[in-house]
């Protein structure tokens, strides 16, 4: 086991949190950008995994101290939010039933050790990169949303009512997880309704999914024997409850392929261009991969990691600033003359700056997914931008049919299983 390679002094009490913050320092010193270039939902995978083991090590298997804080830990920092979403993970495993009544104790103090660890994390990333991400902060929307409420709720019922009735009848020591798990959904329901109703996909899904899978391996716990009709049933029975969340994540996954094919070509322009390196600068409404990739400077016209578009006129930031290359992306498919520059920040849009010209529009969804999407960028570039850069982001190209390849097969099926779902 990976455990048993690591120097048993590492894993002692006393050089435990010094060891981590080691590795804290040198991961941000390597990868300076890290939290600004996540790109495709990757912080959200790494929550739900982050997730799925202090659920289960609390819930299912007997709590190993160290483990518990490094994974506590990585959750922390992958979102900003991640500190009010753990809060009752944290307050369950401070107050867990133990043989000694020192151990309440020592685990508060683990508590506050790894939450100086992420402060940590936190402020050499601002120190760093100048910027302190408010991703889901980003997109609040509205005060409160009662229907967005009810509809997370109406999902989380129908996936964990039936084995939480199922688990509550072979073993009456489940109530406590059961009554934890109702209590624990309304939390993150209710702290969700104040936001957009697309969280689900990237946030509500990954909880109820951790959940559901504790649920399951607790129940596994209580068979007397895990034969291979019980564990085809659990499968069948996975499978038909997650086809909607499936279906959507699949489509997000996949569909998004096509984007990602058209940035790594924008990035692969953008390093072969050899363009002055006083005019790498680029802005996009996605700030994550090509930035990453190139190390171009980024201005992110949604605000995240460029602060001055949240408190200015966009396209004054835009002219001030005058990035070579301006990605617009857009939800219908228009006239580029008729392209603005838009923030949630602002009311009215903003005029793309005159010494801007069309170059390309690359469309963003594979049609497979979406028949009615018409997501895309509208490339612009200015005066700046030398006959390379020109050249490479005007043959861009994505044959969609040809990357699809077996995908789509796997799309009408979970479209079958859908509908009979349904």
């Amino acid at each position: 086991m990976l455990l048993n390679k690591i120097p048993k002094k590492l894993l002692t009490e006393k050089n435990f949190f010094l060891s981590s913050i080691a590795f804290l320092v040198y991961t941000i010193l390597i990868f300076p950008f890290l939290l600004p270039n996540f790109f495709s939902g990757l912080e959200t995978a790494l929550f739900t995994l982050s997730l799925f083991v202090l659920m289960s090590s609390i819930f299912v298997d007997p709590i190993d101290e160290k483990w518990f804080m490094l994974w506590l830990g990585i959750a922390l920092t992958l979102r900003i939010d991640s500190i009010f979403l753990l809060i009752p993970l944290m307050i369950i495993y401070v107050i867990k039933p133990t043989e000694s009544p020192n151990r309440i104790r020592i685990r508060l103090r683990n508590i506050i050790i790894v939450l100086a660890y992420t402060t940590v994390f936190f402020l050499l990333h601002y120190v760093l990169t100048d910027n302190l991400v408010p991703l889901s902060f980003g997109h609040k929307s509205n005060p409160f949303s009662l229907t967005t409420f009810l509809n997370y709720i109406k999902y989380s019922v129908i996936v964990l009512s039936p084995l939480s009735i199922v688990l509550l009848g072979r073993n009456n020591r489940s109530f406590g997880l059961i009554f934890f798990a109702i209590l624990y959904i309304l939390y993150i329901n209710f702290f969700y309704s104040f936001f957009m109703e697309w969280h689900f996909n990237r946030y509500i899904f990954p909880f109820v999914f951790s959940l559901f899978s504790v649920f399951l391996l607790t129940l596994i716990k209580t068979l007397e024997k895990v034969d291979t009709t019980n564990i085809a049933l659990l499968s069948v029975y996975m499978l038909f409850m997650y086809i909607p969340g499936t279906l959507q994540g699949f489509s997000w996954v996949s569909g998004y392929r096509v984007a990602m094919l058209n940035l790594k070509q924008i990035a692969n322009v953008f390093l072969e261009s050899d363009i002055d390196e006083n005019y790498r600068t680029f802005a996009t409404y996605d700030a994550g991969y090509i930035t990453y990739r190139t190390g171009w400077d980024i201005i992110d016209l949604y605000g995240l990691t460029t602060p001055e578009v949240v408190h200015n006129d966009i396209g004054r930031v835009i002219a001030e600033r005058n990035p070579t290359v301006l990605i617009v992306s857009t939800g219908i498919h228009i006239e580029p003359s008729a392209v603005t520059l838009f923030s949630q920040y602002q009311e009215a849009p903003s005029a793309v700056p005159s010494n801007y010209y069309f170059l390309k529009h690359l469309p963003l969804t594979n049609q497979y997914w979406w028949s009615w999407s018409q997501y895309s960028y509208y490339i612009f570039v200015n005066e700046n931008a030398n006959p390379a850069l020109v050249t490479g982001l005007m043959n861009i190209t994505v044959d969609v049919e040809k990357e699809i390849g077996y995908q789509k097969y796997i799309f009408r099926f979970l479209q079958i299983l859908s509908a009979l779902r349904l």
